[in-house]
């Protein structure tokens, strides 16, 4: 009888810790697909890993959304960040700029540049929702 107490305690144990990690997860937004968490959500994930593969996959989309953000909440942003993006990656190339988590990307130009595209529309949308009230 003790044995199985133990048992049962154990598999409490392990399912509240399940629910407190999912919970978690959920809060930090790390539930989400890469696409749908914000800029900070991204930032802290890269920051919380250095395995270079996380780095690589998580790059584009901080990128994506570091653009979509800033031109959203300014349009004016969204030419100087155009013309930021594919010379930040050269810069990147040339060893200008040193000490990088990820290598050049041509992944992280075009994530970036369909993010001023995406910060547009998102800017469109929310001029334009001021006259459907």
């Amino acid at each position: 009888m003790e044995r199985f107490e133990q048992d049962y305690q154990q598999q409490r144990e392990a399912r509240w810790k399940a629910e407190i990690e999912a919970l978690r997860r959920r809060l930090n937004g790390e539930d989400k697909p890469l696409d749908q968490r914000t800029h900070s959500q991204l930032l802290q994930a890269r920051a919380a890993t250095s395995a270079p593969v996380m780095q690589e996959m998580l790059a584009p989309a901080e990128h994506r959304q570091y653009a979509r953000e800033a031109v959203r909440e300014n349009p004016l942003m969204a030419a100087p960040i155009a013309v930021a993006t594919p010379g930040y990656y050269l810069a990147k190339k040339l060893g200008v700029i040193s000490g990088q988590r990820t290598k050049p990307s041509v992944d992280q130009v075009f994530a970036g540049l369909h993010g001023v595209g995406q910060g547009l529309g998102d800017a469109y949308t929310d001029f334009m929702s001021r006259f459907k009230e």
